[in-house]
């Protein structure tokens, strides 16, 4: 109630449209990974990825686009040094939470 009543009197009502239409579309995307790959991608990802989608969204959709990517950057960045490190192994699982909350950090510093 608090964000529409912000929305209306900011006169940013389509910023409200697009991080509505923002988190429905980030959350649906992890969904469908979840789904192809239920062991690769948790609900609790699926979850926080709504909630990172409306914020990055609300920003613009250029910085929904980084964001989402940037979590996957880093990542994929992470994960291959730990494995040159010999730290961890391809049977390995690292949690996503804290990459998606990076990326979608960093596209707000960078954009």
């Amino acid at each position: 109630m608090a964000l529409n009543r912000i929305a209306v009197t900011g006169g940013t009502i389509g910023a409200l449209g697009r991080a509505v239409l923002g988190g429905l579309m980030l959350a649906f995307v992890y969904r469908v990974l979840q789904f192809v790959n239920p062991a690769g991608m948790g609900y609790g990802d699926v979850k926080l990825s709504g909630v990172i989608g409306m914020a990055l969204a609300w920003l613009g959709w250029p910085v929904l686009l980084l964001g989402a990517a940037l979590a996957f950057i880093l990542s994929a960045v992470v994960s291959l040094v730990l494995l040159l490190l010999r730290k961890v192994t391809l049977k390995s699982s690292l949690p996503f939470e804290p990459f998606m909350v990076l990326g979608a950090f960093t596209a707000v510093l960078l954009i």
